[in-house]
């Protein structure tokens, strides 16, 4: 469930406790401060989804700022991980997650944890070099110019962990360099 909020992350919460219900056969029916649906004003009314009602669909999220992680933790039955570095993890993600989690009764350990990874297997030095080289220009769009010139979700997610500053320098502010063109972070 995606939609603009004012005030960034405001409302999120009632949402994603609510959505759990709607997977069990609840009609589609939420009047948020932030949001309603249906829309008001309009004839649409609240319907409910076109599946066999199921209250053991899992809800997972993927979050990274501290807020949402918290969040996540709270209401979530798991995490899909994102801009992840096993280093920084510790202080980055788990310790929100355990905090919302904390907050709902629960443990860190009750939350399920996914974590996604690229693996690839090099024949030789050169090969790794030519690998790693195809990903520079895609990684340096991830790490320095997804978001808008004041706002980068994943450079603040890997800054937490240690990393952004390194990737900062490299890529020289936050969004699209001067001209449009990537510049090696590396």
């Amino acid at each position: 469930m995606a939609c603009p909020l004012p005030g960034r992350w405001a409302g999120c919460g009632k949402p994603c406790r609510s959505s759990g219900g709607f997977f069990a056969g609840e009609k589609v029916d939420f009047q948020g401060e932030h949001f309603q649906i249906p829309l008001p004003g309009g004839d649409a009314r609240p319907m409910r989804l076109s599946m066999s009602p199921n209250e053991d669909i899992p809800i997972y999220l993927a979050t990274l700022s501290p807020k949402m992680l918290r969040l996540t933790g709270e209401v979530a039955d798991g995490w899909l991980g994102t801009s992840f570095v096993p280093e920084g993890a510790a202080d980055a993600y788990f310790s929100h997650l355990a905090e919302g989690a904390r907050i709902s009764g629960r443990k860190l350990e009750d939350l399920d944890i996914c974590q996604g990874a690229e693996v690839c297997f090099a024949a030789d030095e050169e090969e790794l070099r030519t690998m790693v080289g195809s990903r520079k220009k895609e990684l340096a769009f991830s790490l320095g110019g997804m978001g808008s010139a004041t706002t980068n979700f994943y450079n603040a997610a890997y800054s937490r962990q240690g990393a952004g500053r390194r990737w900062r320098r490299g890529y020289g502010r936050v969004g699209w360099p001067a001209g449009g063109t990537t510049r090696p972070l590396w």
